[in-house]
């Protein structure tokens, strides 16, 4: 993930999942057949991903103004 950063190219939460579905396809279907839906899976994938980001400190940078 910081190769993605280093290269200036963003960071985001769908390609941190497609990322993982390459690398760890079976997790990901395991983690998402114990969920009730498919649709509650994701979003429940979608929110680890961005969880991980801020824990590891891939916040999102939002545009600045000068005064």
């Amino acid at each position: 993930m910081k190769d993605v950063r280093r290269e200036e190219e963003y960071l985001c939460t769908g390609g941190m999942i497609e990322y993982m579905k390459m690398e760890q396809g079976a997790w990901i279907e395991m983690y998402l057949a114990d969920k009730p839906s498919s649709e509650r899976g994701l979003s429940a994938l979608m929110r680890l991903c961005q969880r991980f980001a801020a824990r590891h400190g891939f916040s999102v940078q939002k545009p600045q103004y000068t005064k």
